[in-house]
């Protein structure tokens, strides 16, 4: 939910000292109610979680390429193959 996503980290504070700054309370509100409900929606749906097990399964196959650069095209695939399953299994657990 990309959206929620606008209202969390760096964004997000940027919005919430804006309306402390600006002294404006219903935006303030507003900037807290969609920054709790992206902070609900991410453990809700484990979506901080996925990000980064999907991040890892790509650092992993990009090791993979570069310590094996003569790798024939059935072993990448094979190697891409297990990092990707070993990801749905992960995914799964959650």
């Amino acid at each position: 939910m990309d959206l929620l996503n606008l209202f969390s980290g760096e964004t997000g504070d940027f919005l919430q000292n804006v309306a402390l700054c600006t002294g404006d309370k219903d935006m303030l509100q507003r900037v807290t109610g969609l920054r709790i409900a992206s902070a609900v929606w991410n453990r809700v749906t484990g979506e901080q979680e996925i990000e980064a097990l999907r991040n890892q399964t790509i650092l992993n196959i990009s090791q993979y390429v570069k310590d094996h650069p003569k790798a024939s095209k059935e072993e990448m695939v094979k190697e891409i193959g297990k990092q990707i399953y070993h990801f749905q299994k992960q995914v799964e657990q959650l």
